[in-house]
């Protein structure tokens, strides 16, 4: 994976847990799970289709 791609992945998951979006810590959590299951889902296949 290309360093801009990991970048903009750190930066979404700065923006899902910034402590003043007012909200319940269950609700960010769930949002910043569904994030990573989507982006390692995506690099994963993205791998896959230089070997």
């Amino acid at each position: 994976m290309h360093r801009k791609s990991l970048a903009k992945a750190k930066e979404k998951l700065k923006l899902l847990t910034k402590r003043n979006r007012g909200r319940n810590v269950r609700r960010v959590m769930q949002e910043v799970k569904e994030f990573i299951r989507g982006w390692i889902g995506y690099f994963r296949a993205a791998d896959m289709k230089r070997t």
